[in-house]
């Protein structure tokens, strides 16, 4: 590599430097970027009640997505896994989702609780705790379903999404 006949150090530096910049050149292009993007925020109401629990999610055509949980006063702001905040521009097809079933502690349960209440009928201790979420009818659930089409802009966007029973 360092021979006279090649070129010598001027070759291996040439030969580095190349590769260098084809590092840096493949590491820049390793970050997401998302383009042009706005920020969406809102309030979640189901007959003018304000939803305090689930999930709103943003589904676009190309498969990109964003959700945002609600808080106690029925507000979110959405995130994405690529670029926090920062929602690409386009259309999405929106829905709000209950939270996952609850969990229960299985540390407290026995075997014996558990035959207990299968002998009994009753739910076996441990399996998830089902709450009904009737303030998020099941139209809404299913971006498909819910009939909202939003146009995420540059900028700041708020969408407040109204739900009927």
């Amino acid at each position: 590599m360092f021979s006279r006949h090649t070129g010598g150090f001027r070759t291996a530096s040439l030969f580095a430097a190349v590769s260098f910049l084809g590092l840096f050149v493949v590491a820049a292009g390793c970050g997401k970027s998302v383009g042009p993007s706005g920020t969406v925020s809102g309030k979640v109401t189901c007959d003018g009640q304000a939803v305090t629990e689930g999930t709103v999610v943003f589904i676009s055509a190309q498969g990109r997505g964003a959700s945002g949980k609600l808080d106690s006063q029925g507000a979110y702001t959405l995130k994405t896994v690529e670029s926090g905040e920062k929602v690409p521009v386009g259309e999405y097809q929106v829905a709000v989702q209950p939270p996952p079933p609850e969990q229960a502690d299985l540390s407290k349960v026995s075997a014996d609780d558990v035959k207990a209440a299968i002998a009994k009928g009753l739910p076996v201790p441990g399996d998830p705790v089902k709450k009904e979420y009737p303030n998020i009818p099941q139209k809404y659930r299913n971006q498909a379903n819910s009939g909202w089409k939003l146009m995420v802009k540059e900028g700041a966007n708020t969408f407040d999404l109204e739900m009927k029973k």
